[in-house]
């Protein structure tokens, strides 16, 4: 061989080595993965707030994401709003009276240049909230043999403080009654 040839076959390794060390260097990094869970109960009233958190695969809180969520209700109704999350990867959204019974909750997350998007999807029962106000000095029959009597300043002390407003949620057979 002769010198010129000897110097095209250095001069070839040195450029595919040099285009194979700037490749490696600058080779794109890969996303990492994004996942959705449900952070509250998923059998909630209407006017409570559902909450869903979004973490990267080691469970850290991905901040400053937006999720779409959607509620759609066995009667077809829906309500959908894109939310937030916060610091702690949550993000919340009050409930309404459009997708009150079995519902399912969808989750969609479009990903950054940091983490891949991701969809969640699970079911959740939103109760119908009844609210009974009893007026003061008055009797009221709720159900079966059940009475709720108020009097103001008698010798029952226990609701003599209370403004007699009391919240009753329904679920099935069981009633559940909260004063407020």
């Amino acid at each position: 061989m002769n010198f010129k040839n000897i110097l095209l076959v250095i001069a070839i390794i040195v450029v595919v080595s040099g285009a194979a060390m700037f490749l490696m260097a600058h080779q794109a990094h890969p996303k990492m993965d994004s996942k959705v869970i449900m952070a509250s109960a998923d059998n909630i009233t209407e006017g409570d707030n559902i909450t869903v958190k979004l973490t990267n695969i080691n469970n850290t809180p991905l901040a400053n994401q937006n999720l779409n969520v959607t509620i759609v209700g066995s009667s077809g109704g829906s309500q959908q709003n894109i939310l937030t999350t916060d610091s702690q990867g949550q993000a919340s959204m009050q409930v309404d009276n459009s997708t009150i019974g079995n519902c399912v909750i969808k989750v969609k997350y479009g990903g950054n240049d940091k983490y891949n998007g991701c969809n969640f999807s699970d079911t959740l029962i939103i109760n119908q909230k009844v609210i009974i106000q009893i007026p003061t000095n008055s009797t009221s029959i709720i159900g079966n043999n059940t009475t709720v009597t108020t009097t103001n300043g008698s010798a029952n002390q226990q609701y003599s403080n209370y403004e007699y407003n009391y919240r009753y949620y329904y679920s099935d057979d069981v009633v559940t009654v909260e004063d407020y």
